[in-house]
């Protein structure tokens, strides 16, 4: 399935699906409170996103990830007999247990500072609809969100810059459980206004809109955040829980993209194959290699997939 960036509709119609299920493991276990990970455009990192959202989330369907490697993997496999039955699983122990956040800033740029603030306030307030009833509980007939004026002109700059933190204090209150924070496309509003006479005040606010959400926010229990490109930000240095996975570094690596080897597992004509490896050598994380072989591994035939990229 093509274009799809939705973890449910992959699962829902059987679509052509890479197990990449492990992804969630290493997550979880990873000694950083914030993974910020840097992987080129087309590698999945939206769909991955999806993914541990609709495998945190309080209220999802655990029969989605059926059949994928962490439907039975035992926490501390590796280290631990799996035939202990006192283990309890992943599944088990987190699947359906978190409140989630996912906010998308694919669509937060413009042509003025007003169209910024108003683009991020959208993705806000679409982050927010998610968890509407929690929120019309906690603050009966005051809609601090606009629910019913969606597109009205946004509030203070003040409010919209502690929106995020205060969402995820919400969550965390009446679920009693931490936050995990998804952010996907978080380096879009930077690389659409560099050239423009507002991006300084655009780092300023998008910085300190994160740094509340993400730096010493007792709400926070894991996030997870993902682009393309590093943008240095002052909040950045300041979060001592925060790891940068850059394309020099292969930790997360076998889970973006797709490996020659997943290819062959598919079924697909080596002839064919050749022809892809000579049209397109792939990625090298560290010292994994991955290709963008979606197009391909799909349509069973080669095709000039770098041409658009």
């Amino acid at each position: 399935m093509i274009g799809s960036q939705s973890f449910e509709k992959f699962r829902d119609l059987d679509a052509l699906f890479v197990d990449k299920s492990l992804f969630i493991e290493d997550f979880i276990n990873s000694p950083s409170q914030v993974d910020l990970i840097l992987r080129p455009r087309r590698f999945s990192k939206s769909l991955n996103l999806s993914m541990l959202k609709s495998f945190f989330r309080i209220g999802t369907d655990p029969d989605l990830f059926r059949g994928l490697v962490i439907f039975e993997r035992k926490i501390g496999a590796e280290e631990s007999s799996s035939s202990n039955e006192n283990v309890k699983t992943f599944m088990e122990e987190y699947c359906g247990k978190y409140p989630v956040l996912h906010l998308n800033l694919m669509h937060v740029h413009g042509s003025t500072w007003m169209e910024i603030l108003r683009e991020l306030w959208s993705a806000v307030q679409k982050m927010a609809e998610e968890h509407r009833s929690v929120i019309d509980l906690k603050y009966p007939g005051e809609d601090p969100f606009h629910f019913n004026k969606f597109f009205s002109d946004p509030p203070s700059e003040d409010f919209v810059k502690s929106s995020f933190s205060n969402l995820m204090q919400t969550l965390c209150e009446y679920h009693k459980k931490k936050v995990i924070v998804l952010i996907d496309e978080y380096d879009t509003p930077f690389n659409k206004t560099h050239r423009e006479v507002f991006y300084a005040q655009t780092m300023e606010f998008l910085g300190e809109f994160l740094s509340s959400a993400l730096n010493g926010n007792d709400a926070l229990f894991k996030a997870c955040i993902v682009g393309v490109g590093e943008v240095k930000m002052d909040w950045m240095s300041q979060c001592k829980h925060m790891t940068v996975h850059s394309y020099l570094n292969d930790k997360y690596s076998p889970y973006f993209g797709i490996t020659v080897e997943e290819v062959r597992q598919l079924g697909v004509d080596e002839e064919a194959l050749k022809h892809v490896m000579k049209w397109y050598g792939g990625y090298y994380f560290g010292d994994y290699q991955a290709k963008s072989v979606q197009y391909f591994g799909l349509e069973r035939q080669a095709q000039h997939i770098c041409q658009n990229s």
